[in-house]
């Protein structure tokens, strides 16, 4: 579901030419039909390329695209950019075995100027559970705050502007 709301909300129109919902249900209770046997492996076969998803994933993908697109404060840093910019540079590596350059790439989930002033990098995260205490400990243990300095230091070697960094 987080990559399909990626797609959804930074690239709309992609989503709708990868992503694909089974949708299939049951005549007898209505309810969705197992990702297996004939009529999955036709509609596999009739969506080969696509991503498939249930209705319901489809569906608050789509619903998550809509309330960040409808949220001011989100749409003034996604109003102009560019979605998953992959970034690659070297950077050197002071050890006490001596310098080595290393070979790095990033790939934030946008990249902005807002209105022509200082760049800025934007992270899509999606949750299962978005309480405070709960989010950030989530946060700290995938690393969130250790990729965007990452990030940010891949931005200023290439461009030598230093970009904030923000996540929505």
């Amino acid at each position: 579901l987080g990559t399909a709301a990626h797609c959804a909300v930074l690239e709309p129109e992609r989503f709708r030419q990868l992503y694909v919902s089974w949708d299939r249900r049951s005549e007898e209770t209505g309810n969705l039909c197992p990702r297996r046997g004939k009529y999955w492996n036709e509609f596999q076969a009739m969506h080969a390329g696509n991503f498939i998803i249930t209705e319901d994933e489809y569906a608050n993908a789509l619903a998550m695209q809509q309330a960040i697109r409808a949220d001011a404060t989100a749409m003034k840093y996604l109003q102009s950019g560019e979605p998953e910019v992959t970034m690659t540079w070297v950077t050197t590596l002071e050890r006490p075995e001596g310098t080595r350059s290393v070979e790095c790439r990033g790939r934030p989930d946008w990249v902005t100027t807002m209105l022509g002033r200082v760049p800025h990098l934007i992270g899509l995260k999606t949750a299962r559970d978005v309480r405070p205490l709960i989010f950030g400990n989530a946060a700290a243990r995938l690393g969130y705050p250790m990729s965007w300095a990452f990030y940010a230091d891949g931005y200023e070697a290439i461009t030598g502007i230093r970009p904030i960094s923000k996540e929505i």
